[in-house]
């Protein structure tokens, strides 16, 4: 005949329980937010520079160089690829930029492009936070303005990347998302086949 578990031995099994659960959640959470935060964004497969752009191919990359001319206005074309497996929301594209200002931005995701079967600005509307699945594609139209800046004849600015804000499992992140290709912008001159000593370059 066993003898009946005594008081002590109850709340002692029963605080052991409580520590073990505890734990237990503590790991989910770290693991939740260590997946939420090691989540990154790609660029997709579609993607274009503003017209009137020239291209220079470079030992990895490919740049678009356009005129620098202050208060000019492009529109840049790219997507945002979501590689999986969790999905996220874009909740914005924050305006930091040294070389340009934001005007306007326009979003399409698949289904708007499958459905307007164009990918182009048809198929955009007014950014509004947007949920992106695992594999699928945003499709981004930044209308910017260059802005003033005391650049030499020849100098140049350029980009790869474009900062988006995105949240994961509630979790809110930014990202300098590639492009894909370098957008470049120089100042005009008599001859930049040497590119002038002033010069700024965002990631």
């Amino acid at each position: 005949m066993t003898d009946a578990p005594t008081p002590v031995r109850t709340s002692r099994r029963r605080m052991w329980l409580a520590v073990a659960l505890v734990g237990l959640i503590a790991l989910g959470v770290s693991a939740w937010q260590v997946t939420a935060r090691s989540h990154t964004l790609d660029h997709g497969a579609f993607g274009g520079a503003a017209r009137g752009g020239t291209s220079y191919v470079a030992a990895d990359y490919e740049e678009i160089r356009h005129p620098f001319q202050a208060g000019a206005r492009h529109v840049i074309a790219f997507s945002v690829h979501n590689p999986g497996p969790l999905p996220v929301r874009v909740t914005g594209i924050p305006d930091e930029s040294l070389i340009y200002d934001i005007e306007k931005v326009l979003v399409a995701d698949a289904a708007a492009v499958e459905r307007s079967r164009c990918f182009c600005e048809e198929s955009a509307t007014a950014f509004a936070p947007l949920d992106v699945g695992a594999g699928e594609d945003l499709l981004i139209f930044l209308h910017i303005t260059l802005e003033e800046r005391p650049w030499e004849a020849c100098g140049r600015a350029w980009f790869k990347t474009i900062p988006v804000r995105f949240s994961v499992l509630g979790t809110g992140r930014q990202q300098r998302v590639p492009l894909g290709y370098a957008m470049g912008f120089q100042v005009p001159g008599t001859d930049c086949t040497v590119v002038g000593t002033s010069s700024y370059y965002e990631n």
